[in-house]
This record gives structure tokens, C-alpha cells and sequence, in this order.
């Protein structure tokens, strides 16, 4: 990464940044644009003796974090810090936690989960070997996403789905940019062709997206009951299932100059 500081650190300058940009009436109680938000700490490598670069981060029942590490996963409950390396020793890429609290770990050629052994730690344990042999070399498992049909996991050339019984895969030449699930289906950015959804185990290009083929896509999100919201780096578009429309937010100008990364959707309906 070129940025000096991890994601983490990122993520919580993002959210003082919005808070701060927000009108007086929704502003958190107490908060100062000048003050910044209370309660709020930054940790750098120097506290948890790892790499400085962090790509995910989840938190569980207990109130304990998780952290995708390129070193493994950073284990912190408030009080210390513990690494836990998966099998192969590989860069932590993703993270998920089922219904049942069990976390997914994703990283470089391997995809487990965290299990509690007999001293009361967490290891990793590797569910690869679910994997057909000719397929294990699939690169990082950039998301999880798990849904009721299965756990759904994306690398740049594949798409898996581990069942109780099987995995399946849907494979690209070009590559898979960005998979995100929207309701009852994931949506996914194909190199060199466009968007495509998977649903109901089938993956279907969509008809009228090949304006995004060549496009960085970050996000894709409900925008209403017909249409879903796209952010690119080259802005904002609207897909109602048969073409695209270019939509502009107030600080549109600004976002595309800036060149958007991520976003997320917020629970009072906002996209920060």
C-alpha cells in the first residue's frame, strides 16, 4: 500500500470526516467539528507489533475484533493483542461472521475459519482441501459473502460457493473486479465485459453494462425497488435492468475528482 497509515486508522478518519460534514440536527449529541468524535482511538503497528496494512475488520459477539492483517489475523479484546496465523502463513484478506458467530478467514490460496482449541484460544482451521485440487492456486478470497444457500467467496479469477456437500466455481478469463450481495443475489464486475449477477447458482451477464466493462466499479447497493446504484471511479450510475444512467449526487464534481474507493451504505439511508 502507499498510504502510510493502515485501513483501519483510514476507516475512523472517514467517519470524523462525515460527522463533521454532517447538518447540526443529525450530528452526534456533544459532537465538535473542531473537537472530533469522543471515545475514539487510533492504533498504529507499534501496539500490535504487525504489519501496518489491515483490509477488513469484524467484530464479534463478545465485543472482541477482528482484523484481516497481512500477517494473519489480529485478534484484540480491548485490552491486548494476539496474531493468528492461518495454515500457510499467508496475508489475512477478508473476514465474515456467520448467524452462529463462527468467523471465516480469507487469504492468499487458503480459506478457513477460526475455532476455539483446548487452552480457549482461537486457531485457524483450513476448509482448502473442500477445494478441487486444480483450483486451490485461486489468489487472495478478496470478500465472503455468506448467504442462505452457501458461503459465497470471490478471488480475482473465481467465484466459489461451499455448500454442505460440495463447492462450486465460476471461473473468468478476464478477471472479477468487485462482488458485492444485494438481497437475495450477488452482483459482480467482469474484466472486459460488464456487471453480471449470480443467482440461484447461475452467473448471467447483464444486458446493457458494457459501459462498465473497462470501469473500475467500488460498490453496488438497492437504490430502489427496480433499480440498484453503482459507484465507479468515473461516478455514480442507476440500473434498472436493462440500461445504465449516469446519477448525480450534490458533491458528484467532487467524488469524481477525487476518484471514489469504497462506499457503504449507511443505516439512516445515506451512502458515505
Amino acid at each position: 500500500m502507499r498510504k502510510k497509515f493502515s485501513l483501519f486508522n483510514l476507516f475512523f478518519r472517514m467517519v470524523l470526516l462525515t460527522a463533521a460534514m454532517a447538518p447540526p440536527h443529525i450530528r452526534p449529541e456533544g459532537f465538535s467539528a473542531e473537537e472530533g468524535l469522543p471515545f475514539v482511538s487510533n492504533y498504529t503497528r507499534k501496539d500490535y507489533a504487525e504489519s501496518s496494512q489491515n483490509w477488513a475488520a469484524i467484530q464479534d459477539r463478545r465485543g472482541i475484533m477482528y482484523f484481516a492483517n497481512t500477517n494473519g489475523v489480529l485478534e484484540y479484546d480491548g485490552n491486548a493483542w494476539r496474531i493468528i496465523y492461518v495454515s500457510n502463513e499467508s496475508a489475512a484478506r477478508s473476514l465474515a461472521i456467520d448467524s452462529n458467530g463462527r468467523i471465516y478467514v480469507g487469504a492468499q490460496n487458503e480459506f478457513g475459519y477460526l475455532e476455539t482449541d483446548s487452552s480457549g484460544k482461537l486457531r485457524y482451521v483450513s476448509l482448502l482441501h473442500r477445494f478441487k485440487e486444480s483450483e486451490r492456486s485461486f489468489s487472495d478470497i478478496l470478500r465472503i459473502m455468506i448467504m442462505p444457500g452457501g458461503i459465497y467467496l470471490q478471488s480475482p479469477k473465481y467465484i466459489f460457493c461451499l455448500k454442505k456437500d460440495t463447492v462450486l466455481s465460476w471461473y473468468s478469463k478476464t478477471g472479477f473486479y468487485r462482488a458485492q450481495k444485494i438481497d437475495d443475489a450477488i452482483y459482480v464486475q467482469e474484466s472486459e465485459r460488464g456487471l453480471a449477477v449470480l443467482q440461484n447458482d447461475r452467473l448471467q451477464f447483464l444486458r446493457g453494462t458494457t459501459a462498465l466493462a473497462n470501469e473500475r466499479v467500488y460498490a453496488f447497493f438497492r437504490y430502489d425497488r427496480e433499480r440498484i446504484i453503482i459507484f465507479t471511479r468515473a461516478g455514480s450510475f442507476l440500473y434498472d435492468g436493462k440500461s445504465l444512467k449516469k446519477h448525480l449526487f450534490p458533491a458528484d464534481r467532487y467524488l469524481s475528482s477525487e476518484q471514489i474507493y469504497s462506499a457503504a451504505y449507511t443505516p439512516d439511508g445515506h451512502y458515505a
